[in-house]
């Protein structure tokens, strides 16, 4: 039992026969499900940590870098290289697969400015503090037209 009225059975039939249309749909509802994916894929804190035998999720929760050996109590930063160091020596860590850094303001750079966003990332889409709003932008501009609907 259909819970659409025979009026838009119809339309839904129409609908599907045009090829183009519904291939659309599809390819939109497959773009819109990965964007509800980008901060797993950008982010600028790791997926997972293994340190001295624990286990942690940064892209989930926030630690702070005494946790991480650190001398301060605050949000750890996973961009510092003392924090990078200490958890290259006593574990691991698995980034996203474009690991962004949004507040990174490139004060420790080795080539000297200005350069080239090739020299950071191979895309080369990020420039100094520009970020890529792509996936961002799909998922946000997209739920907010579905609230807008209903």
């Amino acid at each position: 039992m259909s819970f659409l009225s025979p009026v838009n059975q119809a339309r839904w039939a129409r609908f599907r026969h045009n090829r183009r249309g519904y291939l659309s749909l599809w390819l939109f509802m497959i773009l819109f499900v990965f964007s509800l994916c980008a901060e797993l894929i950008a982010n600028d804190r790791p997926l997972l940590v293994q340190y001295r035998g624990s286990l942690y999720v940064p892209a989930l929760k926030n630690y702070s870098e005494t946790t991480f050996g650190g001398p301060f109590a605050t949000a750890a930063d996973y961009q510092d290289p003392w924090l990078q160091k200490q958890l290259d020596d006593n574990g691991w860590i698995l980034w996203g697969a474009d690991p962004i850094w949004r507040h990174h303001h490139r004060l420790r750079h080795p080539n000297a400015l200005p350069f080239s966003p090739l020299d950071e990332k191979l895309a080369g889409y990020r420039c100094q503090r520009r970020r890529r709003a792509g996936p961002y932008f799909i998922r946000h501009a997209n739920i907010d037209s579905v609230r807008a609907c209903c």
